[in-house]
């Protein structure tokens, strides 16, 4: 265990030296970063000038070849007795031209009939690309590097399209350049046509040579340390340095590889980057794209020049070392300084300490006794006032644990009363489900004892009606066509009571539908009431898709349309269907142009059994609204209807858009104010309660 006196031997010798460190790493650092953007600036120029030379010389090239295809002797190109002059003219232009491997003139169709290497003469060049984009293009076209077989060694290709009065054109052109009267050329002039293809073969070497002997901070030879490549504008790398054995040309992507600088020299930018080179290494590479030169605009290459760091650094690695034999001197005395310090300060820290373990073992009532007025005796009065607001919080924590023990019992109890509550709750539930089970069971039994008379009563009926029915005048047959409607009739009552009994005993599943999908099922259904009373049956807008008993809200539309249908007096029926999307629910419209409902019955229609104008006049039971209206009520929603006689009428109903809410689901507090078995007062009391404990427990 470390003594004070070390610890403060420590803590002093930290203050003294961090600012030692602190400042060498400072200088460290900008003088890493000056050194960084000086040698980056320097490989950035560096860049940027090769690359400058190699525009030149590749403009070079180009501006020979430009001038050659606008020779007079190339106009005859087509006459046989000219090709050994433009021979001797081409091996002339080579001999003054350094860097010239072949330069070779084609027919259109790719057939060599002039070069500077008489073997080429006769050889066709029809199947290269040459041929297709020289006669494509009016310019000079410059391919490569690629390596082809008839130099053995890459290549750099300068390919031109050589047209008939090409050369007496740019002696006009030449003229007026001259006399600056950019005049265009004669309207009167004969359009240009190909009459041949020249190509000069360059050899990549010069390219090589170029980017090679670039010296890099001094150094004129090329190593893995320092090292320069030309890319093109993919990240391709187009050179290699001597010292590498493998063959780079066209098989490296720096861009692929991930390196940043190649990505921003083809984007256009000058500048340096930091990032591990094509060695592993962490190098600074300066990069520079092509500029072009004068008229010739470049081919998207970029010179990258890469410098290894630790080479790069070496005079900062002198300095940090320098630096460190500097700040352990320093040291030394420091260290003999806060030695002489400490021995003061150990006596009052004794005296604290101990007072400290006696606080621990619980005498809170010991104090410090220390007359001195320093730093020491500031910290002597403020462990005196901790000690006593220790004793006085731990007062107080003691009167609240008693208070929490109280609150304690409180709370079990009313968990107590809570558990009994759900209890009876469960029982209530039970009996319910029972007395449902009952309901059912005594419904099936009445309806089939009620509809067993009534299928008896409707056969005698018919039975008399086909065994004795040319013994009866017609008021008797219609007595027993009245016996037997309102025997169907009542058995329809029967099945209507059984439907609606059944609404809320034998919920369906609750399923995600589309509520158009529900719209066309009706439509189906009641196809030929619609098109007996070619009804136009129109959606508004796009219907939502909710979560509903599939079943019963289909039949919820059903009934509504039926409704529209047959109760409609106009010879073109209308219905409309509309839906309202509100923040909590959906708001259905089902709207006819009908005879309308009069605003007495707009309550009165949704009662089970009740109809308007007179039962023989329209077919039902007076049980379809009601139906409606129970589906609704089941999910929660509510249903009202709007009328204007005369105009037509509107039925709106609403279903919840949570799933919960349909469903019905309470909190317990809901549940037992609803069962009478505790108050409101009370759950606000109880609520209220629990919130004070919270914040009690969090302020503690």
């Amino acid at each position: 265990m470390m003594s004070i006196r070390t610890k403060l031997l420590v803590v002093f010798l930290g203050l003294a030296i961090t600012p030692t460190i602190l400042a060498g790493f400072h200088t460290y650092r900008v003088a890493r970063r000056a050194l960084e953007q000086r040698i980056g600036q320097d490989i950035q120029q560096q860049a940027a000038r090769v690359m400058g030379e190699i525009d030149r010389m590749v403009f070079e090239r180009y501006r020979d070849v430009q001038i050659w295809v606008h020779d007079p002797i190339m106009e005859n190109l087509l006459d046989r007795d000219a090709h050994q002059r433009v021979t001797d003219f081409l091996r002339l232009r080579q001999s003054l031209s350094r860097g010239y491997l072949a330069i070779f003139c084609l027919t259109p169709q790719g057939e060599v009939v002039a070069a500077t290497d008489a073997s080429l003469i006769g050889r066709s060049f029809a199947d290269t690309s040459w041929v297709q984009q020289a006669v494509a293009s009016d310019q000079v076209i410059i391919l490569g590097p690629e390596k082809l077989a008839l130099t053995g060694d890459y290549t750099l290709s300068f390919v031109a399209n050589i047209q008939s009065g090409s050369s007496s054109l740019a002696t006009r052109e030449t003229a007026q350049e001259a006399a600056g009267a950019g005049a265009a050329a004669s309207r009167t002039d004969p359009a240009p046509q190909t009459t041949g293809i020249l190509v000069a073969l360059v050899s990549w070497s010069e390219i090589l040579n170029l980017v090679n002997t670039v010296s890099i901070l001094g150094e004129l030879g090329q190593s893995k340390a320092a090292y320069a490549l030309l890319v093109d504008a993919r990240g391709v790398v187009l050179t290699q340095p001597y010292f590498e054995q493998r063959d780079l040309i066209l098989q490296q992507n720096l861009q692929t590889a991930g390196l940043r600088s190649a990505t921003l020299a083809a984007a256009g930018r000058v500048g340096y980057v930091v990032e591990p080179g094509l060695y592993g290494a962490l190098k600074l590479i300066g990069f520079a794209p092509s500029q072009g030169y004068r008229e010739y605009r470049g081919l998207g290459w970029s010179m990258l020049i890469f410098q290894r760091l630790d080479e790069a650094f070496q005079p900062i690695k002198v300095l940090q070392t320098q630096s460190l034999i500097t700040g352990i001197l320093l040291m030394l005395p420091m260290l003999l300084a806060v030695y002489s310090l400490s021995r003061g300060i150990i006596r009052p820290i004794t005296q604290l300490t101990s007072a400290t373990r006696a606080i621990a073992k619980g005498a809170l009532a010991h104090r410090v006794t220390m007359r001195s007025r320093d730093e020491l005796g500031v910290l002597a009065e403020a462990f005196n006032k901790m000690a006593e607001d220790l004793d006085r919080a731990a007062e107080a924590e003691r009167r609240r644990a008693q208070e929490q023990a109280q609150l304690n019992a409180e709370l079990t109890k009313e968990i107590a009363g809570r558990q009994q509550a759900e209890g009876k709750l469960r029982d209530y539930a039970s009996q319910l489900e029972r007395s449902n089970k009952e309901l059912d069971d005594f419904t099936y039994i009445v309806s089939h004892d009620l509809k067993e008379p009534l299928r008896s009563l409707d056969a005698f009926s018919k039975f008399v009606a086909e065994d004795y029915g040319d013994r009866l005048d017609d008021e008797g047959r219609g007595y027993l066509q009245r016996i037997r409607t309102n025997a169907k009739r009542m058995q329809q009552l029967i099945e209507d009571l059984l439907a609606v009994s059944r609404l809320s005993q034998r919920p369906n599943e609750l399923q995600t539908v589309k509520v158009q999908e529900l719209i066309d099922e009706v439509q189906q259904r009641l196809e030929y009431a619609i098109q007996e009373k070619h009804v136009q049956l129109l959606v508004e807008g796009e219907l939502p898709v909710l979560v509903c008993d599939r079943i019963r809200l289909t039949e919820v539309f059903a009934n509504l349309v039926s409704n529209a249908i047959k109760y409609n007096d106009k010879p073109a029926c209308r219905i409309e269907i509309d839906c309202r999307t509100t923040e909590s629910e959906y708001e259905f419209a089902v709207k006819d142009n009908g005879p309308g409902i009069e605003p007495q019955y707009h309550q009165k229609i949704f009662e089970i059994f009740q109809r308007l104008g007179r039962k023989e006049e329209q077919e039902g039971t007076g049980v379809g609204l009601a139906i409606v209206k129970k589906v609704v009520e089941l999910h929660h929603g509510r249903i009202w209807v709007d009328s204007t006689v005369g105009v037509g009428t509107t039925f709106y109903f609403t279903i919840p858009k949570e799933e919960d809410v349909i469903r019905g689901k309470k909190k317990l507090g809901e549940i037992l104010i609803g069962k009478q078995l505790i108050t409101q007062a009370d759950l606000d009391q109880a609520l209220a309660e629990q919130q004070r404990l919270e914040r009690g427990g969090q302020a503690s």
